[in-house]
């Protein structure tokens, strides 16, 4: 499978100053998803530095 396919994008909306600002992430699942395992949760935070905007 190719790299750009692993990864699920979605968007969030969450409020903010009385408005909405909506915010996108990828999601990457274990190839051997099993819904009765539980599996580690791992969240990277960018903007210390990071450029880019087009969330690839």
């Amino acid at each position: 499978m190719k790299p750009e396919n692993l990864y699920e994008e979605h968007t969030v909306s969450v409020p903010e100053d009385g408005e909405d600002v909506s915010f996108r992430y990828r999601l990457l699942r274990p190839e051997a998803s099993d819904s009765q395992k539980k599996f580690p949760l791992v969240v990277f935070f960018h903007g210390a530095g990071e450029r880019g905007a087009n969330n690839t």
